[in-house]
């Protein structure tokens, strides 16, 4: 599916409503989530293709993705890789 807007204004407006559900997202998981970009995406996503279900609790979706993702990473980086939270924002191992 193909997920379109009709106007710069339109996708600021969903990119603000995103913002607005990631912050009660990072304040739920209790510290800044750095792939907020696909967070945003797939709420975004979600919420213009009518799962709004996914998109307000989409979180757990997100949190596989990024658990499959860094679990490849960590295999990858070896033992000797400083942990993923230790590292500035921004960052990655």
């Amino acid at each position: 599916m193909q997920v379109t807007f009709d106007s710069v204004s339109d996708l600021a407006q969903a990119l603000r409503r995103a913002e607005a559900a990631h912050g009660q997202h990072e304040a739920q998981i209790g510290h800044p989530d750095p792939d907020w970009p696909t967070w945003y995406a797939h709420y975004m996503f979600d919420e213009q293709t009518e799962h709004l279900g996914r998109a307000m609790q989409g979180e757990q979706a997100v949190r596989q993705d990024q658990a499959q993702q860094a679990g490849a990473e960590d295999t990858a980086l070896g033992p000797t890789a400083p942990p993923r939270d230790t590292l500035p924002r921004g960052v990655s191992g």
